[in-house]
């Protein structure tokens, strides 16, 4: 194993620690909030998010990635990324600021004016950030990055929780959010010893690539907040909070798990951008170990839904129950696809990314107000499986034909995981079946253990099985008992030695 195939391995676990505990960490503080917050009140945040959430487009041009990707970047690189978000960044705060009064009376929320207008200090605060953080990515520094992302992510947590059991009402959330921001930007200082200057010195360099990502940024957001729009016009805050709370839960097994993955690798990616085969290579192994981790956890939170929502949320939520369900494929599948991305852009072609979410929102947008109008946030939910059904398949398939590589390769290396996750299902699927409505919590969670425990055994074992059947071919379990046989020889001599 190379260096640069160890550090990415090594900053694939940070990230994968810290992604973990970010959405370990957020889904704490949503159960948390759940029981002292209505879901009247997670539909007006979302109402007010997703108007920003469309302005912040204007800050969307991917700097980070254009700093990574370059051989050399310079202060003035630097200096004017930082530059160019603050100024955008407080277009975005105006532009919130005006809006305010219009958006409370499109969603007919008289309270939504106020939170809007406090919300749009959110942007402003944020562009502050220390930008020479960006180097723990691009000299691989996974750890500390890591430290930078969880201290953060405590930090939030407890303000969240804090002022839930102060204020119990949506401002929890709004103020929860403002002081999250101002803590990050004081961390980021605290973290980095780079201290950025005004400047605009390299806007035209910068630009050059980046337009392309903010086109596909743009896309993007309208595919991922299209529901707030449709589901809180046609169905009201309710439904909303409804499906952005199950949409959180389903997505933390599956692309939660792939986006850390893709995070600690794309910086690799970039340094192999001339070296085909070994692209080649790296999507295989990449592809075979997201395939081979996030497919039973996907699967299995679908076919869990029924136990694991009125556990977490409590009996106000049950109708988040097949939306759970629905959404933990969409994830799974979204996840799957997710490398497809930052290999395209290590292969210099954000264009291609921008046109594959183009098509991906050509295909949600009609299918998300047919379901919407038909099945509320169920319809959302299959509306966006659907899409994610098409796309990913066309995704793959463009970028094995720019990398060459046989289609047959690819899937030799991520079949054993399908079958296995099949037999898997079928297991899990076959035992719910014969389990009674749990009569009380300990119940429950009985049921819950006995279907992850039967699930993960039937898993590993069809795993383990296939790939001794295959003459131990190379994939990610070749990988993954590498990496489990380096971490316990140094036990194993210790336990002979004694």
């Amino acid at each position: 194993m190379s260096n640069i195939q160890r550090k990415t391995a090594k900053g694939a676990g940070w990230m994968i620690l810290a992604q973990v505990l970010d959405r370990g960490i957020g889904l704490v503080s949503t159960l948390i909030l759940a029981r002292f917050l209505a879901p009247d009140d997670y539909g007006l945040i979302a109402m007010a998010m997703s108007v920003g959430a469309l302005l912040n487009l204007l800050r969307a041009f991917g700097l980070e990635i254009v700093l990574i990707q370059h051989p050399a970047p310079q202060r003035t690189h630097y200096d004017t990324a930082w530059t160019m978000n603050i100024v955008v960044s407080a277009i975005v705060g105006l532009g919130l600021l005006a809006l305010a009064k219009p958006m409370s009376l499109f969603y007919r929320e008289p309270d939504l004016t106020l939170v809007m207008a406090l919300l749009a200090l959110s942007p402003v605060v944020e562009s502050l950030r220390n930008i020479g953080i960006v180097d723990f990515r691009r000299n691989l520094d996974f750890d500390v990055e890591f430290r930078f992302l969880f201290i953060g992510r405590l930090i939030r947590f407890v303000l969240a929780v804090g002022l839930a059991f102060w204020l119990r009402n949506h401002w929890a959330l709004v103020f929860g959010i403002l002081l999250g921001r101002v803590a990050e930007v004081a961390l980021s200082y605290g973290m980095n010893a780079y201290r950025p200057r005004l400047s605009l010195a390299a806007v035209r360099e910068l630009f050059g690539f980046s337009k392309w990502l903010l086109s596909k940024n743009l896309i993007q957001l309208l595919t991922q907040r299209s529901s707030d729009f449709v589901i809180g016009r046609v169905s009201g805050a309710g439904a909303l909070g409804v499906f952005n709370v199950a949409a959180e839960i389903a997505s933390l097994p599956s692309s939660e798990l792939a986006a850390p993955i893709n995070r600690a690798v794309y910086p690799s990616f970039a340094r192999l951008a001339s070296d085909r085969d070994a692209l080649r290579k790296a999507l295989l192994d990449v592809s075979s170990i997201v395939f081979l981790i996030t497919l039973p956890l996907g699967v299995g939170l679908a076919l869990t839904a029924h136990l694991i929502v009125p556990l977490m949320l409590g009996p106000l939520w049950l109708e988040a129950i097949p939306v759970v369900a629905a959404m933990s494929l969409y994830g799974l599948i979204d996840g799957l696809g997710s490398n497809t991305g930052s290999m395209f852009l290590a292969l210099g072609k954000p264009q291609i990314v921008t046109r594959v979410a183009a098509i991906q929102l050509v295909v949600l947008v009609p299918g998300l107000f047919l379901g919407v109008y038909r099945a509320g946030a169920l319809g959302a939910a299959w509306a966006y499986l659907a899409s994610v059904l098409v796309i990913v398949p066309l995704a793959y398939a463009i970028l094995l034909t720019e990398l060459e590589l046989p289609a047959r390769r690819f899937v030799s290396r991520i079949w054993r995981s399908l079958a296995a996750v099949l037999a898997m299902g079928g297991a899990v699927g076959a035992l719910a079946r014969t389990q009674a409505p749990p009569a009380d919590l300990i119940e429950t969670i009985v049921q819950l253990l006995l279907l992850v425990g039967v699930g993960g055994l039937v898993y590993v074992a069809s795993v383990i099985g296939l790939w001794h059947a295959s003459g131990k071919p190379e994939g990610a379990e070749g990988h993954v008992a590498t990496l489990l046989a380096e971490r316990l020889a140094p036990v194993l001599g210790r336990a002979r030695g004694v």
